[in-house]
């Protein structure tokens, strides 16, 4: 059930709409991920460990889709070689049946 969100991610307070408990779920994450990079570079501004956390998110989406469309040419290629043999085969059994009559 879609519905108002609030929720604070370093400190801002933002309203969001959908469905509660996922949305927590993400500015959890997000904050957690904030919080590591104020903890790995304490000397960094926070717009700049903020900015360099959503760059690094980022990355891991790109990789992720990335990976996937790799693995989906490679099930579409694994399919079409399925689906050859299987063309191959049928076309054997014919032939056979014609040998056979």
């Amino acid at each position: 059930m879609k519905r108002e969100v609030e929720i604070t991610i370093f400190g801002s307070k933002y309203t969001l709409e959908g469905n509660k408990e996922y949305i927590e779920r993400l500015a959890d994450y997000v904050e957690q991920r904030i919080k590591e990079g104020l903890k790995n570079s304490p000397e960094v501004s926070s717009l700049k460990v903020v900015v360099t956390t959503l760059l690094s998110m980022a990355d891991e989406l790109f990789t992720l889709k990335e990976r996937m469309m790799k693995e989906r040419r490679g099930s579409e290629f694994t399919e079409e070689k399925v689906n050859g043999l299987i063309r191959l085969i049928d076309e054997k059994i014919e032939q056979l049946r014609h040998f056979s009559s």
